[in-house]
């Protein structure tokens, strides 16, 4: 599930995409040091795909993913 903070449900060009930890202990880790539930952010480009910053190959674009972990900011 999708939770959108604001808005009508529906996820925009431009939206933020907060990642909740997975479970993992790189997520753990992350989540322990930020003292919060978020361990990633990526921004919506409105047509499946997102950008971020990812430790396996710097800025990327990636299609969208992992619905279930995902707070969207508009």
């Amino acid at each position: 599930m999708v939770w959108r903070v604001g808005g009508d449900g529906k996820r925009m060009r431009g939206d933020l995409l907060l990642m909740k930890s997975g479970g993992s202990l790189r997520d753990r880790i992350v989540a322990w040091g930020t003292g919060g539930p978020y361990v990633h952010v990526e921004v919506d480009l409105g047509d499946g795909v997102t950008i971020g910053s990812h430790s396996e190959d710097g800025v990327s674009y990636r299609p969208w993913r992992f619905a279930e972990r995902v707070v969207v900011i508009p």
